[in-house]
């Protein structure tokens, strides 16, 4: 507007549609021959090894990733003569969604987001929403005749985040995860001849000889966290001589974060039976330990699995997720500050040269 006074503003829009990122599975698992054992044709690879990175030869279904993104920021600087002022504002908008099928193979084991065949019908999209904005004010200028270069200013910032992940588990899901986990143990073939092994019943042939079928089962899981952060900072530098100055400065930080994790629906049923009927044995010592990880992991997916297990009376009851590493609801409160510093000296004994040395202290917020 005049010689004392600039404004500059910034504006942006980017937005992505990408068919990314699938992989190339360059060895072929030792396990291949146990999916036959539970029921599958192969393990979905059929292409692999050199031949296949060669020509980027890929197995599973799309991988499709797409955001939308845009903001605004202004700058304002103001010349009073004796001190100038300065001001930064701005504000930022993120959408993200990713589609993904079969977990790099052609198998039907688990569909991330919507928008695909084997997405159960209405589950919420999978992706971030992020909303940032941004204050910062600064007053400087100089003192005693240019001897003192002062600063002092003040920043506030507001983030946040919405984070959904949902997921659908399809046909092959248990029997792919059996074969993984339990192939030597269904090598004889379900379900007769299997003799009296007690994993059989926590298996994709297992559950009383009815095949375990996790096909349809979801979660819709939505995280989020509200980060505020607001700072006063000071920088200085004394010109001591020519040819000395020493530079001070401080920050006082403190950062607020608000974080919950919920679950907006998932399915109860054949699946989460055999979630529920892994837990039970796990907590019953029913199950040899060697085999509880893998057990819980096949049977209680954590991206698709309820919030809602229970645990057997015989433990005491309540909530599975108390005892067993299982999704659950919370949310929490986290609060942190600092006082972050500078302190340099520098010495230039002509143009030429220059030494200096200096101390800071800094800290990242938990």
């Amino acid at each position: 507007p005049n010689s004392d006074v600039s404004i500059r503003l910034l504006a942006d829009y980017a937005k992505t549609d990408e068919q990314c990122c699938e992989a190339v599975i360059v060895r072929e698992t030792e396990l291949a021959p146990f999916f036959a054992a539970n029921g599958l044709a192969n393990d979905g690879v059929d292409q692999s090894g050199m031949t296949a990175l060669n020509n980027l030869s890929i197995n599973g279904g799309p991988y499709l990733n797409g955001s939308k993104q845009w903001g605004i920021s202004g700058e304002l600087k103001w010349d009073f003569g004796g001190a100038k002022l300065t001001y930064i504002g701005s504000y930022r908008d993120f959408d993200s969604s990713s589609t993904t099928v079969g977990g790099f193979t052609s198998n039907a084991t688990y569909t991330v987001g919507n928008g695909a065949p084997t997405s159960r019908p209405g589950i919420l999209p999978s992706g971030d929403h992020i909303k940032t904005m941004t204050h910062e004010l600064r007053l400087q200028g100089t003192a005693f005749d240019d001897k003192l270069d002062w600063l002092i200013g003040g920043f506030y910032g507001d983030e946040n985040i919405r984070a959904d992940q949902t997921m659908t588990l399809n046909a092959d899901f248990q029997r792919t995860g059996s074969a993984f986990n339990f192939g030597p143990f269904t090598a004889s073939g379900p379900p007769t001849g299997f003799g009296p092994n007690p994993l059989f019943s926590f298996t994709a042939f297992g559950n009383g000889g009815i095949p375990v079928n996790a096909n349809g089962n979801y979660a819709e899981n939505r995280f989020l966290q509200d980060a505020k952060s607001w700072s006063i900072f000071t920088h200085n530098v004394f010109n001591i001589t020519d040819q000395l100055s020493l530079t001070l400065g401080a920050r006082y930080v403190k950062e607020n974060k608000e974080a919950s994790f919920n679950q907006l629906g998932s399915t109860t049923g054949a699946g989460n039976s055999a979630c529920q009927a892994s837990v039970n044995g796990v907590l019953t010592g029913a199950v040899p330990a060697p085999a509880r990880a893998g057990l819980i992991g096949l049977n209680c997916f954590p991206f698709a699995t309820s919030v809602n297990l229970t645990a057997p009376a015989a433990v005491g009851g309540g909530l599975a997720s108390a005892k067993l590493p299982l999704p659950r609801v919370w949310s929490d409160t986290f609060k942190d500050d600092e006082i972050t510093y500078t302190a340099q000296v520098g010495y230039k004994p002509n143009e030429d040269l220059l030494f200096y040395a200096g101390y800071s202290h800094g800290f990242k917020s938990g």
